[in-house]
């Protein structure tokens, strides 16, 4: 991967790249894992979905009276383009009247003319490049429309759209705001990538993007105020004085879920564990059988209750653990359980490990004594 970035920069003058040149280099990261014919077959057929799209965009142009309600008596306001608005940092929050994204289309002329000139004359072949930044034109314009806001904010580091839209937004008037939503490993889909400001929640992350060729001069450190939510009222008491554990599962597979449970059995007795399923990615009844002795836990307990009830958090890689960190609670990340993977984790360049922990193999043989 890093020599795929810097041999892809060292073709431009990355302190004057453009952000048209910026997608289409976050783009050819992001193909480089596909197969030729993949990349034939999805422009073949893109080349057929952009005249339909533009098209649709027209009619909906036309009738727009009827489709969109106007509301741009709203404020100082600011589209959500997100899932979590919990995520947004409190500056942010004070500074706009946010308000959730629509998933509605509308193309203008004037937008057509951008998409040309900044993206079909630049890149013509590659339509499926073209039709992924068309359909997210399309989706700010509605929106733009609408609500005739201040700002975009976003989630989508990883989208090679990501680039141009910033300079569509220039073109619209709105600044384009990113933040950070989940932990970042070493990875090129999220690289080059420019918005006019992106949150992150800590220095490290700031050192990765550049890395991967994100531009500098966007960045701003701060952390969601949902991280600080430690308060010794809402910690529950397990009544037998022994300390607490949860581990949190991610995408662990049979095989690793057993692993799991083995390592966590040298603790039981001396700990009580708790297991806390994955809200998307654990296959729960999988779970159930496999950690019947042991309470499990699901999403319907606040995620700040169960890092707050907890003396120690263990677990592979999960964001849980910055956000324990954050709150000086004891962490521990799994090196045993998938081998190979904590090695991984330094390779690709994880806060985790890069932040005061310790090992699971330390923990069960060293018997590592915490606060």
């Amino acid at each position: 991967q890093e020599e795929f970035i810097n041999k892809l920069s060292s073709k431009y003058d990355m302190s004057k790249i453009d952000y048209t040149d910026r997608s289409y280099c976050q783009y050819k990261c992001q193909t480089e894992y596909y197969t030729s014919l993949k990349i034939v077959f999805l422009n073949f057929l893109y080349l057929f979905f952009i005249p339909i799209f533009i098209t649709y965009c027209a009619l909906v142009n036309a009738t727009k009276n009827i489709f969109i309600k106007y509301e741009k008596e709203i404020n100082n306001s600011a589209i959500f383009f997100g899932n979590d608005g919990s995520v947004i940092p409190e500056s942010v929050k004070v500074k706009y009247s946010i308000v959730n994204c629509e998933k509605q289309f509308m193309l203008k002329k004037k937008d057509i003319k951008f998409y040309i000139k900044e993206v079909f004359l630049r890149y013509p072949l590659l339509f499926y490049f073209q039709a992924k930044i068309l359909y997210k034109i399309a989706f700010y314009n509605w929106n733009i429309n609408k609500y005739g806001p201040k700002a975009l904010i976003v989630t989508s580091e990883y989208s090679y759209t990501s680039s141009i839209l910033t300079k569509y937004c220039e073109f619209s008037d709105v600044e384009h705001i990113n933040v950070m939503h989940g932990d970042k490993l070493y990875y090129i889909r999220d690289s080059f990538f420019k918005f006019h400001k992106c949150y992150v929640w800590h220095k490290h992350y700031v050192e990765l993007f550049c890395k991967l060729s994100a531009d500098f001069n966007q960045f701003v450190i701060e952390i969601p105020q949902k991280f600080h939510i430690i308060d010794d009222k809402i910690k529950s008491d397990n009544g037998d004085g022994r300390k607490i554990i949860t581990y949190y599962l991610q995408t662990q597979n049979e095989k690793e879920m057993i692993s799991v449970r083995n390592n966590l059995s040298k603790l039981n007795g001396s700990y009580s564990i708790i297991i806390r399923v994955h809200p998307i990615y654990t296959d729960n009844r999988m779970a159930e059988k496999i950690f019947r002795e042991y309470k499990i836990q699901y999403n319907d307990v606040e995620i700040n209750k169960s890092i707050a009830d907890s003396d120690i958090l263990i677990s592979m890689y999960s964001t849980v653990l910055f956000q324990a960190y954050l709150n000086k609670k004891n962490i521990v990340i799994d090196d045993v359980s998938k081998p190979g993977l904590y090695d991984k984790l330094l390779d690709m360049e994880s806060i985790l490990v890069n932040l005061p922990h310790i090992k699971l193999s330390e923990f069960l043989f060293q018997k590592v004594v915490f606060r």
